[in-house]
């Protein structure tokens, strides 16, 4: 356990205003500050911070405390991980008294898995700077530069059975850990093997570590993952979001996009507050991650897929508001900013958004078969996506322009939505 002189010390070094500055745009208003409550939805600020009394308070929801509360609601970390954050911000030593043998034990296995991904993120981005090879030239034919690379620690799984797994056991790791990881796996031919062999890699970085990875075969052209676990949790984890999350907060807004070459294709391009989940369909541990920097999400894809319309009904449902770029020609963002230049796909990003709802909305519409089914069917499928959508007025302005396209008397739409609930 921390000790209680430490975790004083660590309360005495905490400025709020900084703690909770790094998760939230704030605004002066006198001697403190506000911001939209990240635990509740709203539209105008109600969250407080007052760095004389060193709390917050949210005057809509009620929750209120210190930074070290406010990181344990917002970041879902325990009190002791709380308090790490803060002592590590602050350069403060953490003194701990006897930990359990249960504390110690799960401590070191949660350390020793984060060694080694840490190691493997290092000798993956070495394999990719040591040689000419195909992933340097893919990256030089999409205009990528190595400074992007290293930005986002992007490295290269060589080919072989067993390269990776045999420099990780002389270099000390042990088979176990390798396994628990997912950098290995047990196969009955040869024993451990690799679990990433000739695929670039794209680490996934917490604040402050690699935790684990997306792997992708330009021969094959898809991705695998590494393995939910004590360390990594995909279900709730965005890629690009660690590095993007200042500009998400600048700009209120975020992208997303199909997969993670594309987070750096258009982190490239200068469009710098762009993510992809690592698990799909969305998670909700992903939409509460989301809403804490922004509360605006903008689908930048070549066409409207089914995951695209899923995703948007899960991030309605939970208040966020959500509109959709489509690139024109049906073209990933990567291929329209080699052919048109960076600035026109950050004038396309900018300039070319519409609204979800209303955009599914018209979609359907024009996607109408003549016959009296399938014009039903779509209709149905408008007033559900309505369901989705959390503010009453909205919904109401939206079921006002289903009525005007469709030509039919509102409150008939308004009695077949009132069936669906």
């Amino acid at each position: 356990m921390i000790t209680p002189e430490t975790i004083q010390r660590i309360k005495d070094a905490c400025h709020i205003e900084e703690v909770i500055g790094e998760f939230l745009m704030l605004r002066r208003r006198g001697t403190n500050y506000t911001a939209c409550c990240p635990f509740h939805n709203e539209r105008t600020p109600s969250f407080n911070v007052n760095p004389a009394r060193n709390i917050f308070k949210c005057f809509g929801c009620g929750k209120s405390g210190d930074s070290i509360s406010f990181l344990m609601e917002y970041q879902h970390l325990t009190y002791p991980e709380a308090l790490r954050f803060l002592a590590s911000k602050y350069n403060i030593e953490v003194e701990e008294e006897e930990l359990s043998p249960e504390v110690k034990a799960m401590q070191y296995e949660r350390d020793s898995m984060r060694h080694l991904v840490e190691f493997a993120q290092k000798y993956y981005a070495d394999q990719l700077f040591s040689a000419d090879n195909s992933a340097l030239q893919f990256f030089a034919d999409h205009s990528i530069s190595r400074e992007t690379l290293q930005q986002f620690g992007i490295g290269l799984a060589p080919q072989g059975g067993n390269t990776f797994v045999s420099h990780a056991l002389a270099s000390g790791y042990s088979e176990a850990m390798l396994l628990k990881t997912g950098l290995a796996l047990q196969t009955e031919e040869s024993g451990l093997a690799d679990a990433f062999v000739d695929r670039i890699i794209f680490p996934y970085s917490d604040t402050q570590h690699a935790s684990g990875f997306a792997a992708l075969s330009l021969c094959e052209g898809n991705y695998i993952f590494s393995p939910a676990s004590l360390l990594f949790k995909p279900a709730a984890t965005f890629y690009g979001l660690t590095l993007s999350k200042g500009a998400v907060i600048k700009e209120d807004c975020c992208y997303m996009v199909a997969d993670a070459f594309e987070v750096v294709s258009v982190a490239q391009s200068g469009i710098s507050n762009v993510i992809t989940p690592f698990s799909q369909p969305i998670s909700d541990d992903q939409i509460r991650q989301l809403s804490r920097f922004s509360r605006n999400v903008t689908f930048l894809y070549p066409i409207a897929t089914h995951y695209l319309h899923e995703a948007a009904k899960r991030l309605l449902l939970s208040g966020l508001h959500v509109r959709v770029v489509l690139v024109p020609g049906g073209i990933t963002a990567d291929a329209y900013a080699r052919q048109n230049g960076s600035t026109a796909l950050q004038d396309l990003a900018k300039e070319k958004p519409q609204n979800y709802v209303f955009f599914r909305i018209n979609q359907l519409v024009q996607s109408m078969g003549s016959s009296m089914t399938q014009r039903n069917e779509a209709i149905r499928e408008m007033l559900t996506l309505l369901r989705f959508v959390s503010d009453e007025l909205e919904r109401n302005e939206y079921l006002g322009y289903c009525a005007q396209v469709l030509d039919l008397p509102e409150q008939t739409l308004r009695y077949e939505l009132s069936r669906l609930n």
